[in-house]
Order: structure tokens, then sequence, then C-alpha cells
């Protein structure tokens, strides 16, 4: 579920890890985690057009980054002690314009929409928290609570959500891939023994096969 690439020694980044490795829809430029020793985590931009890599205007403790489908703004998670919050950014003036604290948010951030962000906290009875950044609202679907959500991510269509459920049967445990709509349904099931579903264009689901 993450990853670490190891740069030069003389690198000003030590490495960075994930997920996610998150891509602007417009320039194309790439936004991920850095992780420098003894300072912490931040987010750093990778410009598409010269390979530039810039702070961005990043503290150190940002981590996890997600942009808007129309790549107006971005989300990302900041914390300190056991307190989560959940900011939200402007891309074009670079300010962050609301934010919120969630229990946690570990298990994954995605869009579903140009204003809605599904936060997995897997904790009971409120698996998965959706965020409005406009209004600043939070709302826990009744149709998935209690059950432990991962990895959601966007199916593209601006009402659909997947996402891996972690089930617990005593001493054995299952993941499988779920889909979603946020309209009071029950999850759909997709792919048995399955996890960390993502699309890749309209018509295809990338997914890792296993719960490991």
């Amino acid at each position: 579920e993450q990853y670490s690439i190891l740069l030069p020694e003389d690198s000003a980044i030590m490495h960075f890890y994930g997920p996610p490795v998150t891509m602007h829809p417009l320039s194309r430029d790439v936004y991920y985690t850095t992780q420098r020793p003894k300072i912490g985590s931040a987010i750093v931009r990778r410009h598409a057009e010269d390979g530039r890599v810039s702070a961005d205007g990043f503290d150190f403790g940002a981590s996890l980054g997600a942009i808007s489908p129309d790549g107006r703004r971005m989300v990302y998670v900041t914390s300190k002690g056991t307190a989560v919050r959940i900011h939200v950014r402007d891309i074009a003036s670079g300010a962050d314009v609301g934010d919120v604290d969630v229990e946690n948010a570990w298990n994954g951030i995605a869009w579903l929409d140009n204003r809605t962000v599904a936060i997995a906290q897997a904790l009971d009875r409120q698996s998965l928290v959706l965020w409005d950044v406009i209004e600043q609202r939070k709302q826990i679907p009744d149709s998935i609570s209690p059950r432990i959500v991962l990895q959601p991510s966007s199916a593209g269509d601006g009402k659909t959500l997947l996402f891996a459920i972690h089930d617990v049967f005593g001493s054995t445990t299952e993941r499988d891939v779920y889909a979603w709509r946020n309209d009071g349904s029950q999850p759909t099931l997709l792919v048995e023994n399955a996890q960390m579903p993502m699309m890749m264009g309209k018509d295809i689901m990338l997914y890792y096969r296993g719960d490991g």
C-alpha cells in the first residue's frame, strides 16, 4: 500500500513515498510527498515542463495530496500528535481555503466530484466520511458504516466511488473491491479478494489481487 524510492545521496529530497502521487489534469505537473530525516514530510511539485521540483508553498508536515478533477483544488493532510486535519487549497492562488478535523485519514482520501472529498477513517460508525469543501460540511453515509473502508478512488463519473472493504470474520479477514453511489444504496461487489481499485480511462479498472 506504500512504496519508497531512494534518490542520490546529495539530493535535496531524501525520498518520496505514497500513496498517492497526484497529477494535475491540465499542466500534468506531479505532486507527491517527500520525507526528510529528523524534519518530516512535505508535499512537493515536479513541473512537467522542465522537471523542476518546488515546495510550492507546502510546509513540513503536509502529506497525501489529491487534486480535484477540474484541477482547481487540492486536499492534503496534516497531523500533530493524535490530531488529524484535512485542508483544501486553491491551486491558482496557493491559499488554503478550508479545513476539517477527522479521526484519521491514513486509509485514503479521494475526490468524488469537484466539491466532495471521501475520507476513509476505518472507525466504527464513521468508516467513510464525505466532506463538502464548499459548504464545509461532513456527511457519514449510513449505507456503509460501520464496515471498514480502505483506499477510496473516484470512478470518474462524479457520482461513484470505488474502494476496498476490509471484513473480519473471527480470525479470518477479507478484502473485496466495491462500487458505491451516494444515493443511499448499498455498495456493489465488483471483485473478491482484491483491493486498491483505480480507474484507467472510462472503461478499465486496475486493482491489486490479494489482501496483503
